[in-house]
């Protein structure tokens, strides 16, 4: 992937930074102030000789001068570590307590985002790695934390096609990873993440949830998305009546060639005005 050099960018300080940071890799939005502008994005695969994540993570950070300018606002979406959805009543010594016993010794070594979600049963929870917490901070003056999957099942829950207790189910096939989220009538009943060999694992895992929720396939709108889409509805549609392509919103800058190959998380995050 071609690195990001200083001189991309006339103005960085009229400019966007968003970092996902994941297991295995880093990619990079840089959203533009106006809308004749086209995003640019990257993704950058951490190297596999070196087994501290976040030693690799700073490796990619510091190859790339451009990550390093002064950006207008700086955004992470933390795609690394462990997520869970809980109850919505739950306080944060409830959270805690929950990460302890579920997570355990990783629950100690991370730092904790908790975050609403859009659905009025449930909160979402992110726990990052403490060292990549605060190499980030160190790294980013006033950088803001998002955990991935809260905000995807944010801007899933306000699509409109599960309103009036319809249920809808939505898949998002990565390469080998794949991300399933159910909502119904403004509740999450599912938000998971699978690793998976293919289209056919990721449509029995699919199937799978449904079966386990009791949702009819009949009557659950299924909507699939990213680069294994075609591969994922090849299998599923077999079985799905109602399968659809996930599309991206409508983009406040100039969609260029490669716009829409960048990963979905990246295309519906909002930076805040």
């Amino acid at each position: 992937m071609t690195l990001l050099d200083k001189d991309l960018i006339a103005q960085p300080q009229l400019w966007s930074l968003v970092l996902m940071p994941g297991d295995e890799r880093l990619d990079v939005a840089l959203i533009p102030p106006v809308a004749d502008e086209e995003m640019i994005w990257r993704t950058f695969a951490f190297d596999s000789a070196t087994p501290d994540r976040r030693k690799a993570l700073e490796d990619v950070i510091y190859e790339n001068p451009l990550l390093l300018c002064d950006f207008k606002r700086v955004y992470c979406i933390a795609d690394c570590g462990s997520f869970m959805a809980l109850p919505a009543e739950l306080d944060g010594d409830a959270v805690l307590e929950m990460g302890r016993s579920v997570l355990g010794p990783e629950c100690e070594a991370s730092h904790l985002l908790t975050e609403g979600c859009g659905a009025e049963n449930a909160i979402m929870t992110q726990w990052i790695d403490e060292d990549t917490y605060a190499f980030l901070c160190r790294t980013f003056f006033n950088i803001r934390f998002y955990g991935r999957m809260g905000r995807l099942v944010e801007y899933l829950m306000s699509l409109p096609a599960h309103e009036g207790g319809t249920a809808s189910a939505y898949a998002l096939l990565r390469g080998k990873e794949l991300t399933v989220v159910i909502v119904s009538g403004g509740k999450l009943l599912c938000a998971n993440y699978f690793r998976c060999r293919g289209g056919y694992d990721a449509a029995y895992y699919i199937l799978s949830a449904l079966h386990t929720l009791g949702l009819d396939l009949a009557s659950t709108r299924i909507c699939a998305g990213g680069d294994g889409f075609a591969a994922l509805a090849e299998e599923l549609g077999r079985f799905a009546p109602q399968l659809s392509r996930l599309e991206p919103p409508a983009l406040p800058y100039r969609t260029g060639r490669t716009t829409l190959d960048a990963p979905f998380d990246l295309l519906i995050f909002k930076p805040c005005e």
